[in-house]
């Protein structure tokens, strides 16, 4: 099993929502990558798909929904949300518990475990705090026992990165406006974690 990991959350005064930060993690059966990237592939043209940018046209919500119908079967899914304390202005300490936390439930869990491959982050602080917090996990003795190649990549050169992107983009739809269409079509294959 592979996981692709991408991340949403809503920062401390930036709506009257109450911050929080989630971790989308789209499972794949080793056996089943080919097929996922060729559907994936199949529904958007060869074109990148980012939720924002879906989000933004009729055609775009229509790709958005069939996506989440045609691959969430495929896939096994967990979001992990946790609440940001209102110091927290960038998300980063937030961020860093949830790395952890989620590392640990999907090692735990998933006994053929084999890559876990997080979206590559800005250079500087972004990148340099992700490097630090894999590191610190990889010194747990979960993972010593098990040696799971864990990554950041650019979304760029893993194109299921952005099935975790558009997992994300659902849940955060239900939580934030109420629009539960995109999260309807993930909800099957996927469990959600408060942390």
């Amino acid at each position: 099993m592979k996981f692709f990991v991408d991340e949403s959350l809503q920062l401390p005064g930036s709506f009257q929502r109450a911050p929080f930060y989630l971790m989308a993690y789209v499972g794949v059966r080793s056996e089943a990558l080919l097929d996922v990237k060729a559907n994936l592939e199949a529904i958007s043209g060869g074109y990148p798909l980012h939720a924002t940018e879906l989000l933004r046209s009729s055609a775009g919500r229509q790709l958005l929904l069939e996506v989440g119908v045609k691959l969430a079967p495929l896939t096994t899914c967990v979001v992990f949300e946790t609440s940001l304390d209102t110091r927290d202005k960038a998300g980063e300490q937030g961020r860093s518990a949830l790395i952890m936390s989620s590392l640990g439930f999907i090692f735990e869990r998933f006994s053929k475990l084999e890559q876990v491959v997080f979206e590559s982050r800005a250079p500087g602080y972004q990148q340099q705090s992700d490097l630090r917090n894999l590191q610190a996990f990889r010194s747990r003795e979960i993972w010593n026992q098990r040696q799971v190649d864990i990554r950041p990549v650019p979304k760029n050169r893993e194109p299921l990165l952005e099935l975790a992107d558009l997992l994300a983009s659902a849940y955060r739809q239900k939580i934030t406006r109420s629009e539960n269409r995109y999260w309807e079509t993930w909800s099957g294959s996927t469990t959600h974690v408060h942390i």
